[in-house]
């Protein structure tokens, strides 16, 4: 989801841009995955290259996709909404078979009311219908980047090791292990 608060700053540097602006995503999990799906998105896309050294490797794989509505606090209650909303939207426009909303129920203890057998204490419990929905990182990765890869841009396989600077500061490249 942080890619899509800097994602607005990019487009406006983008459509300003007289030339095709380079991007270099080093990492193909989630977040790089998010990345360059959404650049791709955008009228006026960057040439993007995703530098990622073996697609399935990382920890956005082999996580377990839990999402929840509902259950921040304070000031990350909207993250988590628009998190949340954002899996379901993304679910439907890359045909993600393993997302599912969950039934859960939320569980307090509280004085004078019978524990469920499995917990010390007493609890009361509450449905959280419509709170909780899964899916399979691995497949919302992949697909990400299939649809960055059909809209024109490519990955290499190999690792970022640094990047390349200019005489005026800026990155020129990026120095890849093999």
């Amino acid at each position: 989801l942080w890619s899509l608060v800097i994602l607005e700053a990019w487009q406006r540097a983008f459509s300003m841009s007289k030339s095709k602006i380079k991007v270099c995503v080093v990492g193909g999990g989630i977040h790089g995955a998010s990345t360059a799906y959404h650049l791709s998105l955008m009228p006026n896309a960057p040439e993007i290259t995703i530098v990622e050294r073996s697609q399935g490797s990382s920890a956005s794989y082999k996580s377990g996709g839990f999402l929840a509505r509902e259950w921040g606090s304070g000031s990350t209650i909207q993250l988590h909404q628009k998190s949340f909303d954002l899996h379901e939207k993304l679910a439907e426009y890359l045909s993600l078979q393993s997302f599912r909303r969950i039934p859960v129920v939320g569980v307090s203890q509280r004085e004078g009311h019978a524990a469920p057998s499995w917990l010390d204490g007493v609890a009361t419990t509450e449905d959280l219908a419509g709170a909780a929905a899964q899916v399979t990182p691995a497949e919302l990765t992949s697909r990400m980047i299939e649809e960055a890869v059909k809209k024109g841009a490519k990955v290499v396989a190999d690792t970022a090791i640094g990047c390349e600077i200019g005489g005026d500061g800026k990155v020129k490249g990026i120095k890849l292990q093999n």
